[in-house]
């Protein structure tokens, strides 16, 4: 009912807050890390920035008071949809994250290429993060040598070679040059191979070369 939701509300209003500085925050903190990763990949073509975007307010410089009074104002104005629905429409569950290449909004602007390599950037971002406090994760990279070029590679594989932690790195392509030290699996059907076993395209075994 009604006065179940106001009181809730205000609970719920600081907690989206406080989640909502805590990413403004984090991402502060990785920008110079996601800048250095797409320098590495990309070389000084692209320039980099972004947004915290609540219900089409940019926001990453305002202040707590600030973006607590925005909630409560767009939980004032959407009261009567929420109680009707049934569900929350202001919260940080609403929020936007935009990334922004040569000042332009990544998710339209930008080419497939640089939007993995963007991603990728983020994941490179987040590893040298964690280093930075004491951690070594493991970071998995699915495919993602196929969208560079070859002198892209080359770049990240040397960037790469520069993290003290665990690496797993999937490829299609097996002509790839990964010049990195350690283990080569080759998987098929769900299966790792032994060296020189391979499967024909019905999964059935055959002969070692």
């Amino acid at each position: 009912d009604e006065s179940l939701y106001n009181s809730m509300n205000v609970l719920f209003l600081n907690f989206s807050t406080q989640l909502s500085m805590a990413r403004i925050d984090l991402l502060f903190k990785l920008s110079p890390h996601i800048k250095k990763a797409l320098n590495l990949i990309f070389g000084d073509e692209l320039s980099y920035d972004f947004e915290y975007s609540i219900s089409d307010n940019y926001v990453k410089s305002w202040n707590a008071s600030e973006v607590l009074e925005l909630h409560q104002k767009r939980a004032k104005e959407l009261k009567h949809n929420e109680l009707r629905y049934g569900s929350s429409l202001v919260g940080s569950h609403k929020h936007d994250i935009k990334f922004f290449l040569n000042e332009k909004d990544s998710r339209y602007f930008s080419s497939q290429g640089q939007q993995r390599g963007l991603i990728l950037a983020i994941k490179m971002a987040e590893v040298l993060y964690r280093f930075k406090n004491g951690e070594k994760p493991v970071l998995l990279l699915d495919d993602v040598l196929s969208e560079l070029d070859a002198e892209k590679r080359e770049k990240l594989v040397s960037f790469l070679k520069s993290f003290q932690t665990q690496i797993f790195i999937t490829t299609t392509d097996s002509s790839k040059n990964i010049d990195l030290e350690g283990h080569y699996f080759n998987i098929k059907k769900g299966r790792v191979l032994p060296k020189g076993e391979t499967l024909n395209l019905r999964g059935e075994e055959c002969p070692k070369m």
